[in-house]
């Protein structure tokens, strides 16, 4: 019988090869039982900090979200509190932060809020100024107290040093000012929570010497952060130099006052704040669009988000259907005829006015 040299007969190659599908096609069975847990591993080290909320994003600037974190429908500073520990609640975020870093000025804010200073910088309240959309012949050009006469002050130019205690900024002094440095925002003038923040007279709007600016800053996130009556009132009822003095309807007294003297305000009436109706404008996610506040609803500067009589109340026209007054609302003169005009009948109720001011006898005996 002839043998193959260092091998099998093709017999023996074949059979192995039946037998080894055979063995191989036995492997398809089902995966047996896990086996027992090993034993736990060595610790590993540290984890990186947690998110801060004056990085939320971690983009590297400090700055607020750019998203609703905590799902209450509105993109603001509530978002901070986007982790389960209350070290994170705005409240005491800001109180841990300023009793561990002192406040030094407008960069202590700018460090977590940087784009909202670039925000408020183009505002009416920084600016003093705005497009005239109501001021015939001027639609669309800049005005406002830089560069305006009234009846009452005159004018802002000479006068920065003084007038500037009401503006929402630092420094304030003259001509030179610079409108476009967040650095010099006033933030504490309206987010103060603690009613003692106060600016000099004649500082160019700087603070008080003996304000506690730490306990203030420790305050700003306190009532959500959101202007109080406090805030508005201390400068707009004193415009004019006193309470009271320059618009007859803006007096300290609103701070706390009835629905019998204001409907609106009465802490037994409808118990507003001031924002509830000079509105920041937001867009359709309730996301800030920009810091500056809706005026009166026939202002000359147009921005922010000013609420109507008639986004409460039913429109001028329904309101007054089969009444005694149909007619003067319908007359065609009278399209632009504010609520205000009828329902507001008198002011300075309780704190007098000025109402007109004779220079042409000032310095006269």
């Amino acid at each position: 019988m002839k043998l193959l040299r260092h091998g099998y007969s093709p017999p023996v190659l074949l059979t192995l090869a039946i037998m080894a599908s055979f063995g191989l096609s036995g492997c398809d069975g089902d995966d047996g039982a896990a086996g027992a847990a090993g034993a736990a591993g060595t610790a590993g080290g540290d984890g990186s900090d947690g998110i801060s909320c004056w990085d939320l994003n971690q983009n590297g600037i400090g700055d607020l979200p750019d998203e609703d974190v905590n799902g209450d429908g509105v993109v603001d500073v509530l978002d901070c509190n986007a982790t389960s520990s209350d070290a994170y609640e705005p409240e005491q975020l800001h109180i841990g932060y300023f009793e561990k870093h002192a406040y030094e000025g407008t960069e202590s804010c700018l460090d977590c809020h940087g784009k909202i200073g670039d925000d408020l910088v183009t505002t009416a309240h920084f600016k003093w100024e705005g497009f005239a959309s109501n001021i015939e012949g001027h639609a669309g050009h800049m005005h406002g107290k830089r560069d305006i006469l009234n009846n009452f002050c005159i004018a802002i130019p000479s006068n920065e040093g003084r007038c500037t205690q009401c503006h929402a900024g630092y420094g304030y002094a003259d001509a030179g000012f610079d409108f476009s440095d967040p650095d010099n925002v006033d933030c504490l003038v309206c987010h103060d929570q603690t009613k003692t923040y106060a600016k000099g007279q004649k500082t160019a709007g700087l603070p008080e010497p003996g304000v506690n600016l730490a306990l203030v800053a420790q305050s700003v996130a306190m009532n959500s952060g959101v202007p109080t009556i406090d805030n508005c009132i201390d400068c707009h009822a004193k415009a004019g130099g006193g309470d009271n003095v320059k618009h007859g309807d803006l007096s300290l007294s609103l701070a706390n006052t009835t629905r019998d003297f204001d409907v609106h305000m009465g802490t037994d009436g409808a118990d507003y704040e001031c924002v509830a109706c000079h509105k920041v404008e937001r867009d359709g996610d309730k996301k800030l669009v920009s810091h500056g506040i809706g005026g009166m609803p026939y202002h000359s500067v147009d921005e922010g988000d000013m609420q109507q009589c008639e986004d409460c109340h039913l429109s001028r026209l329904t309101q007054h259907i089969n009444t005694t007054v149909e007619q003067i609302i319908n007359f065609e003169g009278h399209d632009r005829l504010a609520c205000q005009a009828c329902h507001i009948p008198t002011f300075a109720r309780n704190q007098s006015t000025k109402t007109e001011w004779y220079w042409a006898e000032a310095g006269q005996t």
